[in-house]
């Protein structure tokens, strides 16, 4: 029995430890600053944490500022890759679909007198310029014929 009452004093003991202590350490190291610690100093410490409080405040603004800067430009990056990659398909799917039915259109309704001056035939890329030098020196002719212009005019 005696072990019983002794074992129940000990958590009582326990919980008012617990309980007070925390208010007790508080009130002597309150008690120790207040005698060790000049009254100049005790109100210069909350001024200090609040301008570190600012400081760090602005380096962490500086820093979101920044990562925003990096983040805008690496998207604009992305759009302008995007942009570009866009641009490649269609120069090489749909451009060259648009220039051979605006060839075969104007063909069809145009007779070609064809000379051969040599008896080798020319390359593509030599009938190429051939066709981009004869449309360069007739306006007209590139206005009738804007795509196979405008092509040439990416090609050569």
């Amino acid at each position: 029995m005696p072990r019983k009452s002794f074992d129940t004093l000990a958590d009582n003991i326990h919980d008012v430890m617990v309980e007070t202590l925390p208010t007790i350490v508080d009130k002597h190291v309150k008690k120790q600053v207040m005698q060790q610690v000049p009254e100049q100093v005790r109100n210069q410490v909350p001024v200090y944490v609040t301008e570190g409080l600012i400081l760090e405040r602005q380096k962490a603004k500086e820093e979101t500022e920044r990562l925003i800067a990096k983040a805008i430009l690496q998207e604009r990056r992305n759009i302008q890759a995007q942009i570009l990659t866009q641009i490649e398909n269609a120069i090489a799917n749909v451009i060259p679909s648009q220039v051979d039915a605006s060839v075969r259109n104007y063909m069809s309704g145009h007779i070609l007198h064809v000379h051969p001056a040599q008896s080798q035939t020319s390359s593509i890329p030599e009938q190429q310029y051939e066709l981009y030098l004869a449309m360069k020196a007739d306006p007209q002719l590139q206005q009738q014929n804007i795509a196979i212009w405008l092509a040439l005019q990416i090609t050569i």
